[in-house]
């Protein structure tokens, strides 16, 4: 399936679900506006355990459990799912940023490729900025969304580099 499909998809019928779109909001629009950047890397690489996941929102007896406990729907499947297993009714209260993050990788994990993810979370990204008429110059690099007028994004590949980058930093300029 194309990342296009799964982004219009995406749009036209899981965007309209409240609680996913509060959990974008959480993941993707707050964290921009308030630190500067998001990391979506985590999601496009698929780095979060299933496991891991639903034992944490079962300890927190969070309602999002469920679309942990069996095998992530197909993609066109994926809002009869929610609806069979979460309902219509959105969560009245404010969800907790593990219940954003993992309804989050839940749509991340439908798709099958990290190429599919990452090119759905560059027009998702394009879709927020046009939505909530962002003007900043956002740079999106590794999966991490930045504004590169107040956030300063480097990425390391070993302890040498961090410990080079620290002493570069630390110099006085003469």
């Amino acid at each position: 399936m194309s990342y296009y499909y799964y982004y219009y998809y995406f749009y036209d019928n899981l965007y309209s679900i409240a609680d996913i779109k509060k959990a974008f909001k959480k993941i993707c629009l707050d964290k921009l506006l308030i630190d500067g950047y998001f990391d979506m890397s985590i999601y496009i690489e698929g780095k979060l355990r299933k496991e891991d996941i639903y034992a944490r929102l079962k300890k927190q007896e969070s309602r999002y459990a469920v679309l942990y406990k069996e095998e992530f729907p197909e993609f066109e499947k994926a809002r009869e799912f929610w609806y069979l297993h979460i309902g219509e009714k959105e969560q009245s209260k404010e969800l907790t940023y593990l219940e954003a993050s993992c309804i989050v990788n839940w749509i991340y994990q439908i798709a099958k490729t990290a190429e599919e993810r990452h090119e759905f979370t560059k027009k998702l990204f394009e879709k927020i900025k046009e939505l909530h008429k962002i003007q900043e110059n956002i740079v999106e690099k590794n999966g991490v969304f930045y504004n590169e007028r107040t956030v300063d994004v480097e990425f390391f590949s070993t302890v040498k580099a961090i410990s080079d980058y620290v002493l570069k930093i630390s110099e006085p300029n003469i």
